[in-house]
């Protein structure tokens, strides 16, 4: 696999190069960058050989998303890699593509590399690359979530969740009129979530939109949210959770 690396800062580059040279035999780097302008460059001179790319997302005069306004969609993946930028890391994660964080761990790297080698869709990425940046600029929390599977990508207002539930490593998430079963675990949706005080983990196993919330009720001393579902589902609230839905009851 052949593969390019957009970053400013060179001490970055060198740990990325020095990590898929010690742990990557199958993949070649064919050319660095460090600015949006070399950016263009390199992917201009490597047009069609390209299986993957490394970018950082804040650049010089710019960000990724800039530099791919320019060229226009890519015809390869990218990993991308961020060092402090919240709005950024939302963005590419609500979108469901890949991003590291600096300094960047190995096994998650082979993890993003493995994706980007199995899973990779042109045009499902295109899509889920286009709701990266239209959440990037346009400066919001996303209202909506990407779930993605073996052979589409949904796009999930968020709005239209009613509660998520763990069912070992992937998570069950019930919205008012359908089920998604993303290969992630609950704990992933608690950062991915964690700037909505809606969505609230009221359980080990349950993160809720409060705002389904119909009544709670106590049941042998113990607290139950029945939430306003067709099925009008009981979910247990436990007494370590109790504080976050008591919060964000508050907040609505």
């Amino acid at each position: 696999m052949n593969t390019i690396i957009i970053d400013d800062d060179i001490t970055s580059i060198d740990n990325i190069k020095q990590l898929l040279s010690d742990n990557f035999d199958d993949v070649d780097l064919l050319a660095t960058a460090n600015s949006i302008e070399s950016g263009i460059e390199i992917i201009k001179a490597h047009d069609g050989n390209i299986d993957f790319a490394i970018f950082d997302i804040e650049l010089p005069k710019g960000t990724t998303f800039d530099l791919i306004e320019q060229i226009g969609m890519p015809d390869f993946p990218i990993i991308f890699v961020t060092g402090h930028n919240i709005y950024a890391e939302r963005a590419i994660r609500f979108a469901a593509l890949d991003y590291l964080t600096k300094p960047i761990d190995v096994s998650l790297l082979k993890e993003a590399i493995a994706r980007v080698r199995d899973e990779y869709e042109q045009q499902q990425y295109i899509e889920r690359l286009k709701e990266a940046a239209n959440n990037f600029r346009g400066g919001k929390l996303p209202s909506r979530i990407a779930i993605k599977s073996t052979k589409k990508t949904d796009y999930v207002p968020i709005e239209n969740i009613v509660y998520l539930k763990a069912d070992g490593n992937l998570t069950k998430i019930h919205t008012v009129d359908k089920k998604y079963y993303p290969a992630k675990k609950l704990g992933d949706f608690v950062n991915i979530f964690k700037a909505y005080p809606y969505m609230t983990r009221v359980h080990r196993s349950y993160i809720v939109n409060v705002m389904y919330i119909g009544s709670t009720q106590t049941i042998e001393k113990k607290t139950v949210a029945i939430m306003s579902d067709k099925n009008e589902t009981r979910i247990n609230v436990s007494s370590t959770y109790k504080s976050n839905l008591d919060n964000s009851m508050d907040v609505i």
